[in-house]
């Protein structure tokens, strides 16, 4: 029987999957430490406003009463953008392009950054460098192509180990 740490394989009375309650407070303590660093990290290769956002949450701490108050937004909206940027950081497409981009041709290497590391929408992007909606729509689907191709790649050498 499982429940919530009445009842273990070993008999003890611990937390649930067999996480003593004192500790536990302490592992979830350095999950947040590790994650923290790992999106302090990854933020450089976000634009500075961005990065500086990150920085102020993950770094110094920072509330997004505090952000929204200094920024002259909503808490709400800060929270909202720093929710955003959290899940553009962690996404495996982001560390694919940031790791990958440079041995990209020109255009194709522009579009990523602005498209998958700057959450650009393909429409801006398209006005911004002069070009058609299709032609940053083909390089995006390029991209997405490379990525899917890398990431089978990589399951299967993890399965053949």
């Amino acid at each position: 029987m499982t429940g919530l740490g009445t009842h273990t394989r070993g008999g003890t009375s611990s937390g649930p999957r067999g996480v003593d309650p004192a500790r536990a407070g302490d592992l979830r303590r350095r999950r947040r430490a590790e994650l923290a660093d790992h999106l302090l990290e990854r933020a450089a290769w976000l634009p500075d406003a961005d990065r500086q956002l990150i920085d102020a949450v993950y770094r110094r701490g920072q509330t997004a009463v505090e952000l929204g108050a200094l920024l002259g937004l909503p808490a709400r909206s800060v929270r909202r953008r720093v929710k955003r940027l959290v899940e553009r950081l962690l996404a495996p497409r982001t560390a694919f392009v940031a790791t990958r981009r440079d041995q990209w041709p020109r255009t194709r290497r522009i579009v990523a950054a602005r498209v998958v590391l700057r959450g650009q929408s393909m429409r801006a992007v398209a006005r911004e460098l002069g070009i058609s909606l299709h032609a940053v729509r083909r390089q995006v689907d390029a991209i997405q192509n490379q990525f899917e191709g890398a990431e089978t790649e990589w399951r299967h050498a993890k399965q053949a180990r």
